[in-house]
């Protein structure tokens, strides 16, 4: 009788790098799970990371390319954002209680 070896389950895409599309609410950790879980990735990380109240581009490397984030990370970005002038939260974005506020007629003043 012959032994039969047993296929290795791998990963169903090769090493590299995608590019996810981060929608509002979840962590970049989060979209890190559920991509390992899709993709039955071992290794994978993501360069950058996104504060969870923002959507936008989440580049993940897999496997191999994993090595490649150190030399990623420091690159330079661009980000588009929408400011609110006349409050201030107690954490300092959207997802805090506001703490202080302006009519908008008084900034309009100034």
């Amino acid at each position: 009788m012959k032994n039969k070896k047993k296929k290795k389950k791998g990963n169903i895409i090769p090493d590299g790098i995608i590019v996810v599309d981060k929608p509002e609410g979840k962590t970049s950790t989060q979209i890190d799970n559920l991509v390992k879980k899709k993709l039955k990735v071992k290794k994978l990380g993501h360069i950058g990371t996104i504060d969870p109240f923002a959507s936008g581009v989440l580049p993940i490397a897999i496997g191999k390319a994993t090595k490649f984030i150190p030399y990623l990370i420091d690159k330079d970005r661009e980000y588009i954002a929408e400011i609110l002038l006349g409050k201030r939260t107690d954490t300092d974005d959207i997802t805090g209680s506001v703490i202080y506020s302006i009519d908008e007629q008084e900034l309009k003043k100034n």
